[in-house]
């Protein structure tokens, strides 16, 4: 999952990425890893930009916070993976699949409808 985080305030945001997560009859998705992919190209010469900032790691337990700083103006790409469905139930296209979304105060709930690829 892609995320694009934009603070168009004038306070600093702290989003707690940790929060991210799908629910689905199958049970919940939740978060494994996510990464700072802002100003990643792995198309271009350079070599200085191809490895995102690692905010969190599923592996590493609670000693990861798992938040994103969001000075104000600043923008950010967020890549993030989540687990697979807590039961042995799958999607289906049609199915309806609800993410949590962090966000600076709330978090806020989009829901989709999965596809085929």
């Amino acid at each position: 999952m892609r995320i694009a985080y934009r603070n168009v305030g004038q306070a600093p945001r702290m989003i707690a990425i940790g929060g991210l997560k799908m629910s689905h009859a199958a049970g919940e998705a939740a978060l494994r890893t996510a990464v700072d992919a802002t100003g990643v190209d792995l198309t271009d010469a350079r070599a200085d930009n191809d490895r995102p900032h690692v905010i969190f790691a599923l592996e590493n337990g609670s000693d990861n916070p798992a938040k994103l700083d969001l000075p104000p103006g600043a923008s950010r790409e967020i890549d993030a993976e989540l687990t697979s469905f807590t039961s042995t139930g799958s999607v289906r296209p049609g199915d309806r699949i609800a993410a949590t979304i962090p966000m600076g105060r709330q978090p806020v709930d989009v829901t989709f409808v999965a596809r085929s690829p």
